[in-house]
């Protein structure tokens, strides 16, 4: 397994996008854009992607995909250092 160093996460003030966050993986490099999101019942990430109109509506594509082992490490240590920045958020305020 790779090692997967989150480097930054900036918190976004939107409704669903919570954060965005820059990582780097081991002999792949530094990848940013993997956001935050809010969802009906729990916080989850997506990959850098972008949108684009297809028969009048929007759709989106991830600019890169990833192993199912690697994003689930990639999550869980993305969503960790979030939860650790609210918490700080929270206790400075």
């Amino acid at each position: 397994m790779k090692n997967v160093e989150v480097l930054n996460i900036t918190l976004v003030d939107h409704p669903r996008i919570k954060a965005v966050a820059t990582i780097n993986i081991e002999e792949l490099g530094k990848i940013s854009g993997i956001k935050v999101i809010l969802g009906n019942k729990n916080f989850y990430c997506v990959p850098p992607n972008f949108s684009y109109k297809e028969n009048g509506l929007r759709k989106w594509m991830n600019v890169i995909t990833f192993d199912q082992n690697l994003w689930s490490t990639i999550q869980k240590r993305i969503l960790k250092r979030y939860e650790d920045l609210e918490n700080e958020k929270e206790r400075s305020n």
